[in-house]
């Protein structure tokens, strides 16, 4: 895998988790927003521009309990159109949620706009 041998280290920082339909009144007040973590990885760039990533961090979830997320990402990107805009998708590693169970993992996936 070469983004373990010849990729670039990245920093992240998390911060703000937004919440979507689904919550509403005080069932939407008594989520946290600040989603507050960091971690670690590395991504490489292939000849076509498309992304491997390897990561592992952990953030506040909407609970404020720690949550755990890492493995591979892949991104793949659309050819840039005038103007620079292109369009990205992927998959991403795995998560564990604290849901009322012992850590339930499942399965995490990204999309990117460029």
């Amino acid at each position: 895998m070469r983004v373990a041998t010849e990729g670039t280290w990245d920093l992240y920082i998390t911060g703000y988790g937004w919440h979507i339909g689904g919550y509403t009144g005080e069932s939407k007040a008594a989520l946290n927003a600040d989603s507050w973590g960091a971690g670690a990885g590395k991504h490489w760039t292939d000849e076509d521009g498309n992304e491997d990533i390897l990561f592992a961090f952990v953030f506040r979830d909407s609970h404020d309990h720690p949550e755990p997320i890492g493995g591979y990402a892949r991104q793949w990107y659309t050819p840039s159109v005038p103007g620079g805009l292109s369009l990205g998708g992927g998959f991403a590693g795995l998560t564990a949620r604290d849901v009322g169970a012992p850590r339930l993992a499942f399965f995490a996936a990204a999309g990117t706009p460029d």
